[in-house]
């Protein structure tokens, strides 16, 4: 058998199913043009397979699409903490007299604001 694919036994799942999906009741055919459908030869077992193996991809992606916001806020606050602590340690580096500089423009904004 010629695989022109170079990585062939270690593809990613979407090119181990293509053109099949699953999409988490029903499979479909999402490449009606791709050289191979409709061609003979392959095996039942190769279709079970595939069968399974697009079942594998829609479950993982699912998985994933649910960690990602989790993930996001765990990033978000660590990064928010780390924004915070350096903002922190510039202030205390800070000469005094800048510091009163600071306070004074904040001051002013401030009491635009509640105007």
């Amino acid at each position: 058998e010629k695989k022109e694919c170079l990585i062939y036994d270690n593809r990613p799942l979407s090119c181990r199913t293509y053109p099949l999906e699953f999409d988490g009741k029903n499979y479909s055919i999402v490449d009606v043009d791709c050289p191979g459908v409709g061609q003979e030869g392959m095996t039942k077992e190769e279709l079970e397979k595939m069968r399974e193996t697009a079942k594998l991809m829609f479950t993982e992606l699912t998985r994933i699409r649910i960690n990602i916001p989790v993930l996001h806020q765990i990033i978000q606050k660590d990064v928010m903490m780390e924004l915070i602590k350096q903002n922190k340690e510039a202030m205390e580096s800070m000469s005094e007299e800048d510091k009163k500089k600071i306070n004074e423009v904040f001051g002013k904004s401030r009491d635009v604001s509640e105007k």
